[in-house]
């Protein structure tokens, strides 16, 4: 708290800083750890959401204002985005892997390894489509999220959700996986 605390000049600042710090700090916590799925990865991102609070601490005016939560949980989920991209450039580990061990799941009726049937038939898509499922569903972004962290219109990814539910389909019916119509 001491290295937030030494980047804010006036006593004021400091009181909204701490206030804010203890009024959200498990709320951060929890979110970055639902994209992470990893303590000291999400610890990182609060530390690094605090420092751009920090930084920016005299445009909070009311701590408990709607405002304030939506800012602090869009900052949280856009850092715990970035550490998770850089995390995945540094450590290439297979999509199968990764989504298995942390339960991807995508509503079809299948027997008890449906999850291993879906995440096989994901794996087969594009990038394009796998990217924008992974945030829906696993990330659980809006729309509106998806295009800004993407950087892509929200008719855009309305039409990539679209579509790659459309080609996830046809993968499935055509591994036998799910019966037409079930996804």
């Amino acid at each position: 708290m001491v290295i937030y605390l030494s980047m804010i000049e006036n006593d004021e600042d400091i009181d909204r800083f701490e206030n804010l710090y203890n009024r959200y700090k498990q709320l951060m916590f929890y979110i970055a750890n639902q994209i992470l799925g990893d303590e000291h990865l999400s610890e990182d991102a609060v530390h690094i959401s605090f420092i751009k609070i920090a930084k920016n601490i005299n445009k909070i005016n009311n701590i408990d204002s709607r405002e304030t939560k939506s800012f602090i949980t869009v900052l949280t989920k856009r850092t715990s985005i970035d550490i998770y991209r850089k995390n995945k450039k540094e450590n290439v580990v297979s999509f199968e892997e990764h989504y298995l061990d942390n339960n991807l799941e995508i509503a079809c009726d299948l027997s008890d390894d449906s999850d291993s049937f879906i995440v096989e038939a994901i794996s087969k898509l594009s990038d394009t489509y796998k990217e924008v499922f992974i945030l829906k569903y696993r990330h659980d972004l809006s729309n509106k999220e998806i295009s800004k962290v993407l950087n892509i219109s929200k008719d855009n990814v309305e039409k990539r959700i679209q579509r790659g539910k459309k080609k996830l389909q046809n993968i499935l019916i055509d591994t036998e996986a799910c019966k037409s119509g079930q996804i």
